[in-house]
């Protein structure tokens, strides 16, 4: 979910003929909702096993990504939509009022409530930073060990590493947490790989579970860390409290507007 979001913003900005109609995860993904929306074109960040019109690039959007979107932008230009658009947010629909706002507010100050930043010395590779991430929030061994299986196996589906941030982007479902967490992790010094240099780790990880809710909580955060570059300055030197209230202050923006 995190890497689609990075994606939907620079698509957003790079080819503005494109609407982005929303982002789900894989297991959300349904051909026949699909069409009733009128969704022309799935963009993965993963190899899909759908029975739709989907491509798959890398969240950075790299040159050969850039020139298949070109390619399916040519092909969707002669096709007519067809089906009623998707309303703005499922979770919402799903359940409103009061209810829905405790809930999402309840989710975004767990996460807050648990934001660590921490630096990771000589991390050699990008395996100790993972390894170093599967331990932010699960001191405990076996926890620890099923969050570091998932982020590698979500390594192995797609680089999550984010050129303009020079960070990898470490996510994924886990029910080694009760609801959603974020952090972040400075490498000292950088990992180099082959045209990469890895300053650091953002780490989101949400709870397994059909709830809507951390995924909205995680795509909310997502947005920032492309749209906020003081976001990603205060992470990098540490500035836990201001990265808490300027968190407060953007999703709580954006929540208002979400609710209007």
């Amino acid at each position: 979910m995190s890497s689609s979001r990075v994606l939907a913003s620079r698509i957003e900005g790079e080819f503005p003929t494109l609407q982005v109609d929303g982002c789900c995860s894989v297991r959300e993904l349904d051909p026949e909702q699909l069409h009733s929306r009128g969704i022309d074109l799935v963009i993965a960040t993963v190899p899909l096993e759908l029975a739709y019109p989907s491509i798959t690039v890398n969240p950075a959007l790299l040159e050969p990504d850039r020139a298949l979107l070109r390619d399916a932008v040519q092909r969707l230009n002669g096709t007519v939509r067809t089906g009623t658009p998707a309303e703005p947010s499922a979770a919402s629909t799903a359940e409103g009022g009061l209810r829905y706002t405790y809930r999402l507010t309840r989710s975004m100050v767990q996460m807050l409530d648990h934001l660590c930043i921490r630096t990771v010395c000589k991390p050699v590779s990008r395996q100790g930073l993972i390894d170093a991430a599967s331990r932010l929030f699960c001191p405990n061994e076996d926890a620890s060990c099923l969050v570091a299986q998932q982020l590698r196996r979500r390594e192995a589906m797609g680089d999550t590493y984010i050129k303009p941030l020079f960070a990898l982007l470490l996510h994924c479902r886990t029910k080694a947490v009760s609801d959603c967490r974020f952090g972040y992790l400075q490498a000292q010094p950088p990992v180099y790989e082959a045209g990469k240099m890895i300053m650091g780790a953002f780490v989101l990880l949400a709870p397994d579970t059909d709830d809507p809710i951390p995924v909205e909580v995680m795509r909310m955060v997502s947005a920032q860390l492309i749209e906020e570059p003081e976001l990603i300055e205060r992470l990098r030197t540490g500035q836990r409290d201001a990265v808490v209230q300027l968190l407060e202050e953007k999703l709580d923006r954006l929540f208002s507007e979400h609710g209007n």
